[in-house]
């Protein structure tokens, strides 16, 4: 799912866009969303980063020819999967891994529902708009034990979160692994 909530003709704030939209799918289409309050305006440099709880944090820019005292605002947006019911929850997971190793993870669903995947992402580090850090990987589930890849070209060295999606993609809260 991809969150989108800034832009405009210009880095002014005349020029900004209050549009939000959230895409579920890569052959869409943009579902849109309740624009930005009155007020709010997310420009050139604005930021948009996915906390560990599945909520979504909006920070703005100061645009061309404006002051600091307008650029103070934050939104926090909860996308609609946190109101789907009871989510998933990893109940045990290893903190530390390595490349090709393969990982119990323990895993609770709610009524009806099964994990189905474990998804992987970066923490957040953007800055001027974009995350050049961004990674995002889906792991197979297989009889409750994952496998990383073997390679650093996909997921180098470092933290990462992980997130366990039930089949109905609603994500758990992330927990936290070091890949070495």
């Amino acid at each position: 799912t991809m969150f989108e909530a800034n832009g405009g003709a210009d880095n002014a704030i005349a020029a900004a866009s209050r549009t939000t939209a959230l895409l579920t799918s890569l052959a869409g289409p943009w579902q849109a969303m309740s624009p930005l309050p009155t007020g709010e305006h997310r420009l050139y440099h604005s930021v948009l980063f996915l906390q560990d709880d599945g909520r979504v944090v909006s920070i703005t820019s100061t645009p061309k020819g404006g002051t600091t005292t307008e650029s103070r605002s934050h939104l926090v947006y909860s996308p609609p999967y946190l109101s789907k019911g009871t989510r998933p929850a990893i109940t045990s997971n290893p903190t530390e891994v390595k490349y090709g190793g393969t990982y119990a993870i323990g895993t609770t669903a709610g009524t009806g529902r099964t994990v189905t995947r474990i998804t992987v992402t970066t923490p957040p580090s953007a800055t001027h708009s974009t995350d050049l850090n961004q990674r995002f990987l889906s792991l197979p589930l297989t009889n409750g034990a994952i496998t990383f890849p073997t390679q650093s070209t996909i997921m180098p060295p470092g933290w990462y979160r992980i997130w366990a999606v039930d089949n109905a993609n609603v994500p758990s809260v992330a927990k936290w692994v070091h890949l070495s």
